[in-house]
């Protein structure tokens, strides 16, 4: 009894299909090429972008770098050799770094600034103290409850 049948439309599906994603895999590595390419002729631009708006960033950057070689020097090589490697993509991480930052402290700043210039006072209402509304107000009636059963069943609430 044969469960599968063969015939010459499986090697056609399986070649089309090898071929299908052969063609996906070579359309990804041409678009990353192109992203990298791309951001390879802009990383000079971006790294000076990310020095005028926040220098603090890319000087946090090598201390983390110089930190690390202090620390274990083979992780520290091998993330300066990363660094060089994909010098592209690191321009452009710490352009985003410094341009999120530079907004954002652009932002904290302004609310600060505004937080200080408001000088309202918040209204409010003086209360005076009355003897007689205390004296009212305190006046509470003792209710005395013997209990009934033992601790364990006052405890559930049966007895």
């Amino acid at each position: 009894m044969t469960y599968f049948k063969t015939d010459g439309n499986s090697t056609r599906n399986l070649i089309l299909g090898l071929v299908v994603v052969f063609a996906v895999i070579l359309g990804v590595y041409f678009i990353a090429k192109g992203i990298f390419t791309l951001l390879y002729w802009l990383s000079p631009f971006l790294l000076i972008g990310a020095l005028l708006l926040n220098y603090n960033v890319v000087v946090d950057y090598v201390k983390m770098l110089v930190k690390l070689f202090k620390q274990n020097a083979i992780v520290g090589i091998v993330a300066m050799v990363l660094t060089a490697l994909a010098y592209p993509f690191v321009a452009a991480y710490l352009f985003g770094r410094a341009f999120f930052a530079s907004k954002f402290s652009g932002l904290l700043f302004n609310k600060i600034q505004e937080k200080k210039e408001e000088k309202s006072f918040t209204e409010y209402e003086e209360v005076t103290e009355e003897e007689d509304f205390e004296e009212e107000f305190l006046d509470l009636k003792e209710i005395k409850k013997e209990p009934q059963g033992n601790e364990y069943d006052n405890l559930f609430g049966q007895g």
